[in-house]
């Protein structure tokens, strides 16, 4: 028996039922193996059997790759000061977005709870970060699928080496729970570029619910704005709708391999948290992320009911529903919150299997 390969990975052999016949096996249409003795019987038998594994593994499909996660959230990092000299005002719906995210994640096919990883709170640090990421990455084979979720502030600072903004000289960044005013511990647009371009044959999804710039926006006991004031003094960056939010994750390297990124809001525009019904201690969520989790459940964003969410799907679902509730209540583009879908195949599933390349 001879056989192939396909480019999808599919392999393709001719195959034969086994059967028996008297004394010996048969392959269907073949000739009869026949036993001369005990010991030889033992033999062919066994050998028929590795035959049939064989077969069975060649026709039973392909291997999925397997789905991995980090996932955090991050109330309060509580080392960050306001330019007065006060503790800032904390978040309440980052934590449990994050919990709710990686329950969502650990339910999807190819992924496992033991395989998503969740920091939270004072376990968010800027250290644990990468360290987690890195032991994450090296576990994972080539072909498999990485989720990065962060929820909470952002904010930016005065750009770092390579020096790569030359439009507004700032990098965004993300305030984890030991990052402070000046800087300090804070996850900037170019280390987690250089994370994901570290990643070689493995596809990756970043998923950002925060602003992607300091802001004097007010938040009020309703709505709360997911940023912080620009780092040590400086002016936020005049972005306007148009500009890309985290401008250094956008040139991602293309290729057989999706580096895909969901972003809560435009560059112009606010993250925003408020209160939902269905959430409980805290009653709090963000707004992208919660549309985002009830895209997945039964009378979510699955419109042709074919058991999958696909990039499309959800960005129509979570639309919709930001529309509904917020979008259509807000007077000018600025006061919106319209996420940002930079995705390769809209029309494959954000999650679940795919063929291990």
């Amino acid at each position: 028996m001879t056989g192939s390969c396909d480019s999808a990975g599919w392999c393709q052999r001719p195959t034969r039922r086994l059967r028996r016949v008297s004394a010996g096996w048969s392959l269907g249409g073949g000739r009869t193996w026949h036993c001369r003795s005990p010991a030889e019987g033992g033999i062919r038998r066994w050998a028929g059997v590795a035959l049939l594994w064989g077969v069975v593994s060649c026709v039973s499909g392909p291997v999925f790759a397997e789905g991995w996660a980090l996932v955090i959230g991050v109330n309060s990092p509580a080392r960050f000061r306001r330019p007065d000299g006060g503790p800032i005002r904390p978040l309440k719906g980052a934590e449990q977005d994050a919990r709710g995210m990686a329950a969502l994640l650990g339910r999807q096919p190819g992924f496992h709870p033991d395989r998503v990883i969740l920091l939270t709170g004072a376990d968010a640090t800027r250290d644990r970060v990468q360290q987690e990421w890195e032991g994450l990455v090296q576990r994972s084979r080539p072909g498999d699928h990485l989720v990065w979720h962060f929820s909470g502030h952002g904010t930016q600072v005065a750009d770092r080496r390579p020096f790569d903004e030359t439009t507004d000289q700032l990098d965004e960044a993300l305030c984890l729970a030991d990052s402070d005013e000046q800087g300090h511990n804070l996850l900037l647009d170019d280390d987690l570029r250089r994370w994901l371009d570290r990643l070689g044959p493995r596809d990756c999804l970043v998923i950002l619910d925060c602003c992607h710039a300091g802001t004097g926006t007010k938040s009020d006991d309703e709505f709360q704005v997911r940023s912080l004031d620009s780092v040590s003094g400086l002016v936020p960056s005049p972005r306007g709708p148009s500009d890309p939010p985290w401008q250094d994750l956008r040139p991602l390297e293309k290729g057989a391999h999706r580096r895909e990124a969901l972003f809560a809001c435009q560059s112009g525009q606010q993250a925003y948290e408020r209160r939902f019904p269905h959430l409980q201690n805290p009653d709090r969520g963000g707004q992208f992320t919660q549309a985002f989790l009830l895209a997945f459940t039964r009378e979510g964003a699955d419109r042709n009911a074919d058991g999958r969410v696909t990039g499309e799907e959800l960005r129509q679902f979570v639309n919709r529903r930001l529309h509904e509730e917020f979008n259509r209540l807000r007077d000018t583009p600025a006061n919106r919150q319209e996420p940002v879908y930079d995705l390769e195949s809209p029309g494959e599933p954000l999650f679940g299997p795919r063929l291990a390349r």
